[in-house]
């Protein structure tokens, strides 16, 4: 079949768009069309016989990204719009050289009709060489492009999903193991905890699981507390989370005058937070540019709180979901 087609762009540019004409008159040139082109900057019009084929333009700029252990995302570049395309991968036998000339006794797996620059494949196994190659759906004798070659990551770096509770309050005495840090990744994975910051200072000996246990619960043990996670690809740490110990549920009141920010004028041997009920027995300054929390606040007769222009005590319900 002999087609002549004219453009006035580049030749590459041409193609292309002779490639989407073609595709949406549903006409398929051979490997003799015939283009007449005026190349960019020129008013000359050339023509050119035994034109490439729109069937044997392949995709290009290949790039396999965001490899895991279990997935990995094949890109492309953009052609032009509305252009669909053809994906086949395999994977090649754990003793195979990992190399794109590899062959592999697995059959391809084909995914068509793929829109866009870009493919995310799932379900692979850890640490396997894979091969892919595309192709355009312009034409049913389209070609596939060269085959392109990535390998899995021996295991998915660590996530962490989230927490059940920021925040955990207890009396003295109790035991508590309510936090537990949900992760996603491959591979064994290891908790270490760590109190008030993340050097190695700070590691909680033999605090190793995702679950918070401290048993006989102390005023020492309030703080903040994170946990490194691990895997044999990646680690990562925990947001803080706030631990609160106090020594009487049923409120809190002051032993004698000092200063708000002081845990030896309370009775809970701390200064109050936003769970408190506290109760105002003495005469208490609060220090500039301080804020204080707590649930209620109440005045005995004869107590007095000072608190300067800089500062405020934000009383109310406070509640942690």
């Amino acid at each position: 079949m002999k087609l002549v087609y004219t453009c006035l762009l580049t030749i590459t540019t041409c193609l292309l768009t002779l490639s989407i004409n073609l595709a949406q008159a549903k006409t398929l040139p051979d490997s003799t069309t015939t283009l007449n082109y005026v190349t960019s900057g020129s008013t000359q019009l050339e023509q050119a016989s035994s034109f490439p084929s729109v069937c044997e333009v392949t995709p290009s700029r290949l790039t396999s990204t965001a490899v895991t252990g279990t997935s990995a995302e094949l890109t492309w570049w953009k052609m032009a719009d509305n252009v669909q395309f053809e994906i086949q991968w395999r994977a090649l036998a754990s003793n195979d050289s990992c190399s794109n000339k590899a062959t592999s006794t697995e059959p391809w797996t084909t995914v068509s009709n793929i829109t866009g620059i870009r493919y995310t494949l799932t379900g692979l196994n850890l640490n396997r060489c894979y091969q892919w190659r595309i192709r355009t759906l312009l034409c049913q004798t389209s070609k596939f492009s060269e085959i392109m070659l990535f390998r899995t990551t021996p295991c998915d770096p660590v996530t962490i999903l989230g927490y059940a509770s920021g925040v955990s309050q207890a009396l003295v005495g109790n035991s508590i193991n309510g936090w537990n840090v949900p992760v996603k990744g491959g591979g064994p994975i290891t908790y270490q905890w760590y109190k008030d910051g993340t050097a190695p200072e700070n590691k909680l000996v033999g605090m190793t699981t995702e679950w918070v246990i401290i048993p006989n619960k102390q005023f020492s043990d309030a703080g903040v507390y994170n946990c490194l996670v691990s895997n044999g690809c990646s680690s990562a740490f925990s947001a803080g989370l706030h631990m609160y110990v106090f020594s009487c549920y049923e409120g809190t009141v002051t032993v004698r005058d000092g200063s708000w920010d002081d845990p030896g004028i309370w009775s809970c041997g701390m200064v109050p937070y936003r769970f408190d009920t506290v109760s105002i027995r003495h005469s208490v300054s609060v220090p500039a540019n301080y804020t204080g929390y707590v649930r209620k606040l109440n005045y005995s007769a004869g107590s007095k709180l000072t608190v300067p222009s800089t500062s405020k005590i934000e009383v109310g319900e406070y509640f942690v979901y």
